[in-house]
């Protein structure tokens, strides 16, 4: 659910999403539909170009991307740059060492000042954002 409000907050700003992500690919396809944006697997929006922010909230007991995963997501966005925002609790985005890879999390969201390396950029909601829902 939490993904979902996220995408609904973008799309409400007039700022996307362009792509929706669920483990339920029919739920993806529902809610991109409402949001005009497309839904597509997490495999292929691992292989798409043009991602430079990323906003994750899958309930999973794992990370859904590693930090190989978005490196080579940052490798090919349009600024070279690749911002994350993870809501889930426990992360759901692998740690990244790459410095193009710019990333918050709940505990630095929740922090008075956050001092993640991307917090500024993290909070102007890039224009390309997808969001990886569980609902």
């Amino acid at each position: 659910a939490t993904g979902s409000h996220a995408a609904r907050a973008r799309a409400a700003a007039g700022r996307g999403p362009h792509w929706i992500v669920n483990r339920t690919h029919a739920r993806a396809e529902a809610l991109a539909r409402t949001l005009g944006a497309r839904a597509c697997t997490l495999d292929d929006l691992v292989g798409a170009g043009g991602v430079d922010a990323l906003v994750s909230a899958p309930s999973a007991s794992v990370p859904v991307l590693s930090g190989t995963q978005l490196a080579a997501l940052a490798e090919r966005a349009p600024h070279g740059r690749l911002v994350t925002v993870d809501l889930a609790v426990p992360r759901d985005l692998e740690p990244c060492a790459d410095a193009r890879v710019e990333g918050l999390d709940l505990e630095s969201l929740r922090a008075p000042r956050p001092t993640a390396p991307g917090a500024r950029r993290a909070r102007a909601w890039s224009r390309s954002a997808w969001s990886v829902s569980s609902s």
